[in-house]
């Protein structure tokens, strides 16, 4: 039996579909896009406790890196306050870290290589709720480092105070360029984990603009956004793909 996997611009139109079918001589099963992505989603959460979507936190970044590190600990980005319930992301040793120190001031560390220079999918999420802990680092949609606990995790960062492509304070930044970055409060279920690496291949397939941030670039975050006020800390707008790219 063949198998067609059946998409339109506009809504599914069933009756089309089935007209379609029914008209070939091989006995064919047509299957819309969103059925598809259903029925993969019920396979991939078959034994898995983060199925569905949970009270905690989720950061994904689409990142390029630059070949050359100034810092051995280069970082990407920075949430929370300085002294509990942060979260850093950066570079170190060939691998991405995102360190966490929650309100009891325990540190979490998940960690996963990171092979070329990219475009890289980066997915970090926890889950806070009286279920257990669940932490998650998922690179280019390979789970690469999982932690599950039936302790409860306590680790609220403030999200207003946000540092991108540098530490807290502003220093020891990396090279990259960052194609998107976005977060949420809470974690993806199964069926918006698998739709948001799709939407990193269509976003890195096609013509957009990224943001390059240099080791002494950084943005802060304020009421009206992600901001740098100083010229010389601004990162650049550069076209994508990268000249490397095309």
């Amino acid at each position: 039996r063949a198998v067609i996997v059946y998409g339109l611009r506009a809504d599914n139109d069933a009756t089309l579909v089935n007209t379609l079918s029914a008209q070939r001589k091989v006995p064919t099963e047509i299957v819309f896009y969103d059925d598809l992505l259903d029925r993969m989603s019920e396979v991939y959460a078959i034994a898995r406790r983060d199925s569905a979507s949970r009270v905690g936190w989720c950061f994904v970044s689409h990142l390029y890196l630059a070949p050359e590190r100034i810092y051995q600990k280069a970082f990407l980005a920075a949430y929370g306050s300085a002294d509990a319930d942060n979260i850093s992301a950066y570079l170190e040793n060939g691998e991405i870290v995102f360190e966490c120190r929650d309100s009891t001031q325990k540190l979490h560390r998940l960690s996963a290589p990171v092979m070329g220079l990219g475009p890289h999918y980066v997915r970090f999420e926890f889950s806070t709720d009286e279920s257990g802990a669940y932490m998650s680092l998922n690179v280019n949609n390979t789970e690469a480092d999982l932690r599950i606990s039936k302790s409860v995790l306590n680790l609220f960062p403030d999200t207003e105070l946000f540092t991108l492509g540098a530490d807290s304070h502003g220093g020891n930044g990396a090279h990259f360029y960052m194609l998107e970055h976005y977060f949420v409060s809470r974690t993806m279920d199964m069926a918006e984990k698998l739709g948001s690496f799709y939407y990193f291949q269509r976003k890195t397939g096609a013509s957009s603009h990224c943001m390059e941030f240099k080791p002494q670039s950084y943005m802060t975050r304020q009421p009206h956004g992600l901001v740098q006020d100083h010229e010389e800390f601004k990162p650049v707008l550069r076209a994508w793909p990268l000249p490397s790219e095309a």
